[in-house]
């Protein structure tokens, strides 16, 4: 008796995975939706800002975005938005460590502070600021970002900042800059 239900289960349960797995197949054909379909791994993402200060110019290159835990199990997660730009170096924009990833929220504009003023809740991410010859260690940060869309594999936005700095490999020199009219569509990882 054991033996016919099992074969009456089986049937039906054979039946139903082979149409999930035909729906599977369908299903993973040909997107070139850039935003919904699969993350394309040649796709290094796109940022581009204007930059006055100590720094000049108009700086476009590319941008990434991770919101996952920081070593392995350790419990902690930080979200990280990096910028990218040939000639004029990489901003990183970072939480401070948390005990789930970072809620990211559509048009929902977030302050940019130094490492110390996420520290005391007083910014939702810190910036930094690297350039070739000048690793910006911000001793005063003031600035947003804005997400405006967020996709499984895509999230862009918007920011602007102005920080003041001191590069502790360069003697301690002081160092300004504002960037304005940033934007990002950058790949999630």
């Amino acid at each position: 008796m054991k033996n016919s239900s099992l074969k009456s289960l089986k049937l039906p349960f054979t039946g139903l995975l082979l149409m999930l797995g035909a729906a599977a197949i369908t299903a993973c054909g040909d997107d070139d939706d850039d935003n919904g379909g699969s993350p394309n791994t040649n796709d290094e993402g796109s940022s581009s800002f204007v930059i006055s200060g100590d720094q000049e110019g108009t700086a476009s290159g590319t941008s990434n975005l991770r919101n996952a835990e920081v070593g392995f199990g350790s419990g902690q997660y930080r979200l990280t938005l990096n910028i990218g730009a040939p000639g004029f170096g990489a901003i990183v924009m970072n939480s401070g460590l948390l005990d789930a990833p970072f809620d990211i929220q559509e048009n929902t504009v977030y302050v940019l502070g130094t490492f110390g003023d996420v520290d005391l809740g007083e910014a939702d991410l810190y910036v930094a600021y690297m350039t070739d010859d000048f690793n910006y260690l911000p001793v005063e940060t003031e600035g947003t970002l804005e997400f405006s869309d967020i996709t499984a594999n895509r999230a862009e936005g918007v920011f602007e900042f102005s920080l003041s700095a001191t590069d502790n490999f360069a003697g301690g020199e002081v160092r300004s800059v504002t960037v304005t009219d940033g934007t990002f569509s950058a790949v999630i990882q």
